[in-house]
């Protein structure tokens, strides 16, 4: 319930508060102006930062190439982590800015720092065209190549929330696209190459990752109708359970075949075995993400609830062990 002198104070939204009978809760008013848009933590939330983890696939492709010790490659996906942080975290503040009047209504997000009021759109907009510019310009300031796969992840996102993201089957394939862009531009940061090998793995896979993420909002929906914003109904998480398993371990076959037909980096490695049971460690986190999906309970991006899950940190580091044997 609203605090009683809510109607009272003006706030951020769509016009004075003394015109709505029904203020929204948690909205700060302008008097908090100076101190709410100036709090670093309120704008680092805005951010999310959390999110950034996704974009430590750019380091994929020089570590699959073996440029362990390559000074100018590590820096190159440095560089291209940090452009693809700061477009995406710009992306993050448009698309809150804009969803905050709809996010006020919303149980969870309406905790976010604009749905709340706790920061000025206009000083969002602001920070966003700002962190555009470096992103774009500092990538493009590496390699035009690196520029460009920046330009095509800013084009793909907005096309994404502007309505590529309300297109059943559509969206997720964009989404996945996106998950592989991500290691495009740690190519071209590095001129580390991607074998076709891998490309597919990669299709697959963050395929998957994109289903389970859609299939959460459907379970989380089974009660509630359409999902707002999306073009699919609670009807059809059976078809996303089993087009995001099919996909996982599609991704795992692939995987598999390759370490069997010894191509590429596992031809370097000197203990195939190691290879293999990092398949077999795949396919266990890949049932247990679909596990999690399934009852509602994957509240991130695939990517960062792996991050956040300790038994996904315990299969990475057993992965990372069997890597290490292999190699």
């Amino acid at each position: 319930m609203a605090r009683p002198d809510d109607c009272a104070r003006p706030r951020f939204g769509r016009g004075p508060a003394a015109s709505s009978p029904h203020p929204r809760r948690g909205q700060r008013h302008m008097s908090d102006l100076g101190s709410a848009t100036l709090a670093p933590w309120t704008w680092l939330k805005a951010v999310r930062p959390t999110h950034w983890v996704k974009n430590l696939l750019v380091f994929a492709p020089l570590i699959l190439a073996g440029q362990y010790l390559q000074a100018h490659a590590w820096l190159g996906a440095l560089v291209a982590f940090g452009a693809l942080s700061a477009v995406a975290s710009a992306g993050y503040l448009v698309n809150d800015i804009r969803d905050r009047h709809s996010d006020a209504d919303h149980p969870v997000k309406r905790h976010r720092p604009f749905a709340s009021g706790a920061l000025d759109p206009i000083a969002g907009g602001v920070v966003a065209a700002g962190l555009i510019v470096l992103g774009a310009g500092g990538a493009g300031a590496w390699s035009l190549n690196l520029g460009l796969m920046v330009v095509v992840y800013i084009v793909g996102t907005t096309a994404y929330t502007s309505g590529f993201k309300r297109e059943p089957v559509l969206d997720v394939f964009v989404l996945g696209a996106l998950y592989m862009l991500r290691l495009a531009a740690g190519g071209a940061a590095t001129g580390a190459p991607l074998s076709p090998w891998f490309l597919a793995f990669s299709g697959l896979f963050f395929l998957s990752l994109a289903l389970a993420k859609r299939h959460t909002e459907l379970r989380k929906q089974l009660d509630q109708g359409e999902t707002p914003g999306r073009g699919y109904r609670p009807s059809d998480w059976p078809f996303t359970l089993s087009a995001g398993l099919g996909a996982g371990m599609g991704a795992v076959v692939v995987f598999l075949l390759y370490v069997a037909l010894n191509g590429g980096f596992a031809a370097r490695t000197h203990a195939a075995w190691g290879l293999w049971a990092i398949g077999a460690v795949m396919s266990v986190w890949i049932f247990r993400l679909w596990f999690t999906a399934q009852r509602g309970e994957l509240d991130y991006d695939p990517i960062v609830w792996a991050f956040r899950d300790p038994m996904s940190r315990v299969l990475g580091l057993i992965a990372a062990g069997f890597l290490a044997a292999s190699l």
